[in-house]
């Protein structure tokens, strides 16, 4: 709180006290009082006020400066660290704001409440539709012909997305189950690549392995989810104009294993790329593909920020996409 804000707030009780030492002054004068001893009152009346004026600006200044200092920053105010005040307006101000707190903490745990809910009934949904896709699965394969073999792959399609629903519905508590394990980053890889080798083999790609080692440290069943989600997207955005090619391979980085994943594809626009990542964002390719949700991405990233790792990507528009996928070596370091 400035001395200036104070001081322009009390401009109307400064007047009026300038008037009653005037009006004092003059009383005085008027029943004949010496000019010393009126001098003297005038002087005390004077220090009394500007000694009780400078003490409210002091008990005022510590509890708005706090007040201050955290609206500034945010939205939120820690009561904690605002002491409760002996001026009236204070306590008027502080009783408001533990009323507000009250409220945003119980609308926070209704939210929690809520979240809790949706999370627990999007699990048991997506076990729920485990069940029929199973058996459709199950039928695809023991009837083999050309229109169960589209079933099939449909279904594969269908699970996918399902996942995708079941992860972006957990996606601010995943770390919460997360089971770190040393895997091999060539195996992991490998069976990756086996559960998209039906798209893989219909879309005629030649798959190019360049080095693949090293033992890294990561929850397998979500790593995976991010590895069948960049091949998917490699798989989608193909092009006709050349036969498709994907290149997979790893390089260490220090303490890192850096997995690489390279199509010839038709890229992403310059554009695009800075929110490739972004919830719901599908870009200009997105819009040629229907069945693009812009969800995909953004839940690889968030997967992978929960896991320790990072993920990036280099495009060039017409010539294809590489992904680079940051892990963590497993150590006795890591492990501890």
């Amino acid at each position: 709180m400035k001395f200036t804000d104070y001081l322009a707030d009390q401009l109307i009780p400064i007047f009026l006290y300038v008037i009653g030492c005037v009006g004092t002054a003059f009383f005085l004068w008027i029943m004949e009082i010496d000019w010393s001893i009126i001098t003297i009152v005038v002087g005390f009346l004077m220090i009394l006020n500007s000694t009780t004026f400078f003490y409210e600006w002091f008990r005022r200044k510590a509890f708005y400066d706090v007040l201050s200092e955290q609206t500034s920053t945010s939205l939120h105010i820690s009561l904690n660290q605002l002491r409760r005040p002996s001026f009236t307006e204070g306590q008027m101000i502080y009783r408001l704001l533990q009323s507000h707190q009250q409220h945003l903490n119980q609308l926070e745990l209704k939210e929690l409440k809520n979240r809790e809910e949706r999370k627990d009934f999007m699990t048991s949904w997506v076990h729920e539709m485990k069940t029929p896709i199973t058996t459709i699965r199950l039928l695809a394969e023991n009837n083999r012909n050309t229109l169960m073999e589209n079933v099939e792959e449909e279904v594969n399609t269908l699970e996918h997305y399902i996942e995708q629903a079941l992860y972006l519905s957990q996606v601010e508590e995943a770390e919460q189950d997360f089971i770190l394990h040393k895997t091999e980053l060539k195996s992991l890889v490998k069976q990756s690549l086996n559960q998209q080798i039906k798209p893989l083999l219909l879309k005629e790609f030649k798959i190019n392995w360049g080095p693949i080692e090293g033992v890294v440290l990561l929850d397998q069943k979500r790593t995976l989810f991010i590895l069948n989600q960049l091949l998917v997207n490699s798989i989608k955005y193909c092009t006709t104009a050349k036969k498709p090619e994907l290149t997979l391979e790893s390089h260490v980085l220090g303490e890192k294993i850096v997995l690489t994943i390279s199509d010839n594809g038709i890229g992403i626009p310059a554009k695009d790329l800075p929110r490739i990542f972004d919830r719901g964002f599908t870009g200009e390719n997105g819009r040629r593909h229907p069945n693009a949700t812009g969800v995909g991405l953004f839940l690889c990233k968030q997967l992978a920020k929960k896991m320790g790792m990072d993920i990036r990507v280099e495009s060039t528009e017409g010539k294809g996409t590489t992904f680079f996928l940051t892990m963590q070596k497993a150590n006795i370091t890591s492990l501890l």
